[in-house]
């Protein structure tokens, strides 16, 4: 080595002329330092890189760099490695052996940002550059860091769109849809399933989500609408229809379509009815106490003693908030009669039949005050029953209450008499701790419930009965599951009498 050469002064003076923009100085000094350093300093190589790269020589810069970046990882220098790699990216962007070497550095320091970022980036520029491969592996790396990240899952979808991928499509452009309809962002995320629609027009997971986002901007008409067509196209009713069907439902308060919808649903569920109290506990939230009430007739005798606890709460609840809810009294005093907790009853008759009377209604008195008579012997109800029949039968001069025993008046005469009045209603009858009902419809049986039995196995039950006090409201019986409507009451009334004598013979 000369006694002249100083590297430490050459290097000095070539960073001098690097940053003083004399290139051609710089470039003689480094080769000079170069031509005497046999054992190649990095920092050495990369200012001769720059020199290249100022000087238009591309090729020869990215060739110093690569040479300098072996240097500085076989020193194991990450911070040096790390920089260079960085200034050879700038060269080329689409090195990818560089971009992955990179990565790997930063996955093992736990910086998946910078990681993501590097891949992103090199993803953007191929996509830029038509390079469709290099851009399609970087994005989908990236997504293995970020997985879910909108950016990214975007950029797929553009490159699926130019190797006109349907299927990749469809299900990318659902996959964004999804995460912009979970951040809020509900108009984008419409465009997207509306564009696999126009693709796939029976997509069941686009047209699901669509549905969805229309509820979630309170377009409920829309949504009621579009799930009606959407079951009519392609002709399917699961749980995931029937649960948007029923937000839909009950926010344009369609009562009665709610009503039947649940039913198909918790039929579907394996009779969970955790969505029915859901829906009554919102119901109370918005006030709308009659509307919650109405809610829990979807529970038909059976389920009282299945869900007491929650049906109690429900109605009580109502109660303390709305006192005056007859309609909420008047289920809870035959929630408590059909479960057999007689304790409370009398108080409840009292709280009823006096808010009746309180608003001057008094054929709806006369048949509450009888409900009460056959839970309490007292004298003072039975006096109020007659003082009222009186008054009833003065004002119409015809009234005749269908009400009484069953000693006197047998089931199968009942039936026929309410059938020649095409009566529509709840026929009760109660025998001692329990209550059964049959439902008719224009005179016509169409279910029956005694003891959680329903159908022709309650309708025999009841049948046995040779006493027991009977009472018939009218009232809605739309939401009522038909179970009769293949047979006529004398049709139902002969073959129940036929099967009770066969069993009394086998007795």
């Amino acid at each position: 080595m000369s006694l002249f050469f100083n590297k430490k002064n050459l290097i000095k003076s070539a960073e001098k002329n690097i940053g003083e923009n004399n290139f051609i100085k710089a470039e003689k000094i480094l080769n000079k330092i170069l031509s005497k350093d046999d054992s190649k300093d990095p920092y050495v190589l990369e200012l001769m890189a720059t020199v290249k790269k100022n000087l238009g020589m591309k090729s020869e810069a990215y060739s110093f760099l690569r040479e300098s970046a072996k240097l500085y990882e076989s020193n194991n220098q990450t911070q040096m490695l790390i920089n260079t790699y960085k200034k050879i990216m700038e060269i080329n962007p689409l090195d990818t052996s560089i971009a992955n070497g990179l990565v790997e550095i930063f996955l093992a320091q736990k910086k998946e940002g910078d990681a993501f970022k590097i891949l992103f980036e090199i993803g953007d520029k191929a996509l830029d550059e038509k390079k469709i491969d290099i851009a399609l592996i970087s994005f989908k790396r990236a997504l293995e860091i970020k997985s879910g990240n909108i950016e990214t899952l975007k950029k797929l979808l553009e490159i699926y769109k130019i190797k006109n991928d349907k299927e990749k499509i469809i299900s990318s452009s659902i996959e964004i849809g999804k995460l912009l309809l979970n951040a809020g962002k509900l108009s984008e995320s419409y465009l997207y399933f509306y564009d696999v629609i126009s693709m796939d027009p029976s997509n069941y997971e686009a047209n699901i989500n669509l549905v969805n986002v229309l509820i979630k901007l309170k377009s409920f008409k829309d949504a009621y609408n579009y799930l009606d067509s959407l079951v009519n196209e392609i002709g399917i009713v699961d749980k995931n229809i029937l649960e948007l069907k029923i937000e839909v439902l009950f926010n344009l308060e369609k009562m009665e379509e709610l009503k039947v919808t649940l039913v198909k649903y918790i039929s579907e569920s394996d009779n969970n009815f955790s969505i029915l109290f859901k829906l009554c506990n919102k119901y109370i939230e918005n006030e709308k106490y009659t509307n919650a009430v109405e809610l829990l007739e979807v529970l038909d005798l059976r389920k009282y003693d299945d869900f007491s606890k929650e049906i109690n709460e429900t109605l009580e609840r109502i109660l303390d908030l709305d006192p005056k809810n007859e309609k909420a009294l008047e289920m809870l005093i035959e929630f408590k009669r059909v479960i057999g907790d007689h304790y409370s009853l009398i108080e409840l008759y009292k709280a009823l039949y006096n808010m009746i009377i309180e608003r001057g209604d008094i054929k709806k008195a006369f048949d509450v005050a009888n409900q009460w008579m056959h839970v309490d012997e007292d004298e003072w109800i039975r006096k109020e029953v007659r003082r009222l029949r009186l008054m009833l039968e003065r004002s119409s001069g015809n009234f005749k209450d269908i009400s009484g025993k069953l000693e006197k008046t047998s089931l199968s005469d009942l039936i026929q008499m309410l059938e020649s009045g095409k009566k529509t209603g709840a026929l009760k009858v109660y025998f001692a701790d329990k209550v059964g009902k049959i439902y008719f419809s224009r005179g016509k049986m169409i279910n029956s419930f005694f003891e959680k039995k329903n159908g022709m196995e309650a309708f025999l039950a009841l049948m046995k009965l040779s006493q027991g006090d009977f009472i018939f409201q009218e009232e809605d019986v739309s939401n009522i599951e038909y179970k009769f409507e293949n047979n006529n009451n004398m049709q139902l009334i002969l073959e129940a009498l036929r099967i009770i004598d066969e069993q009394a013979k086998k007795e």
